[in-house]
């Protein structure tokens, strides 16, 4: 798409605190969209109040707010700043989460600002879970059968069309969190009220559980003309160690695609894959307990 020229200020709302499951990466991602914005001659404005992070240092944003990520102080800064838009899908659930509330409350609307990146509709699509099955169905996807529930009497009523083990996943939590798969009952009146607690609308999405599934998984940027490039795929391995050798099982199916035998006395070991050279490295302290190690390889850019 050509650069919007109706555009002159943009407010980039950062995670703020880094919490599990929304860490390191959106800084990164926050401070790509901050550079890629001044490239093309916007003018940044950046709230985050995590001044821990790379994004919020002075050189990146033409000024940088460090206060509390609510809808009070936003609006505030609203008000003084003016921007004409708001990019909010550079800061993990905090940012996506302020900016529905915002627009909920019409603040977005008394002040004209714009959302961008993803407006409310592809926000609520992608978070509700509801609209998300919906959505793949409407373009002829087949999707695991499943219910969104509101409690956990309607998740137990559910277990008579839906057998164990399930998947619990709350809605609006893109983060996964609350998210888990129950194997009995018991685990699953937990994993139910918790996914409900956990959820901002108190419901959760409750599917059969596609064990032995394999998976592909590709990262892709599309914008509002469909135009899309695939960035990459992506594999995710798992590794798992013993006195004398660790063994790589492709996490998708299980299959032990290497092993790597250790001829030196038992240590804690720190698997490294180095795409440059396609190969494997291992490296580290020894002990004699046995662990799973989680490493993301990255392959085929551009392909």
């Amino acid at each position: 798409m050509p650069k919007r020229s109706d555009i002159k200020k943009i407010l980039v709302i950062g995670a703020g605190p880094i919490i599990i499951g929304q860490a390191c990466e959106f800084d990164y991602s926050g401070t790509q969209a901050i550079k890629a914005l001044k490239e093309e001659g916007y003018k940044v404005i950046l709230i985050n109040s995590n001044p821990a992070t790379i994004m919020t240092d002075p050189q990146f944003s033409d000024k940088t707010y460090i206060e509390p990520i609510t809808k009070e102080y936003v609006e505030a800064i609203i008000k003084k700043e003016k921007p004409h838009a708001i990019l909010p899908t550079v800061g993990g659930q905090t940012a996506l989460n302020i900016a529905m509330e915002l627009y909920d409350n019409e603040i977005l609307k008394k002040y004209n600002v714009e959302l961008i990146g993803a407006n409310k509709h592809a926000i609520e699509t992608a978070e509700s879970r509801e609209k998300f099955k919906k959505a793949m169905t409407d373009i002829g996807l087949e999707v695991p059968y499943g219910y969104t529930i509101q409690s956990v009497e309607e998740g137990i009523n559910l277990l008579n069309d839906v057998s164990l083990p399930a998947i619990i996943r709350p809605s609006f939590t893109l983060g996964g969190s609350g998210g888990s798969v129950a194997f009995n009952e018991e685990e699953f009146q937990i994993a139910v009220n918790q996914g409900i607690k956990e959820s901002p609308v108190n419901q959760v999405l409750i599917e059969e559980y596609l064990f032995g599934w394999k998976e592909y998984e590709l990262e892709v940027i599309r914008d509002l003309n469909d135009n899309v490039i695939i960035i990459c795929n992506t594999q995710l391995f798992l590794f798992r160690q013993t006195e004398r050798q660790v063994m790589v099982y492709r996490a998708s199916d299980l299959q032990e695609v290497h092993t790597v035998p250790l001829d030196v006395s038992p240590t804690i070991l720190v698997p490294y894959y180095d795409q440059d050279s396609n190969t494997l490295f291992v490296t580290g302290k020894v002990t004699k307990i046995a662990k799973v190690y989680k490493v993301l390889i990255t392959c085929n850019h551009g392909q």
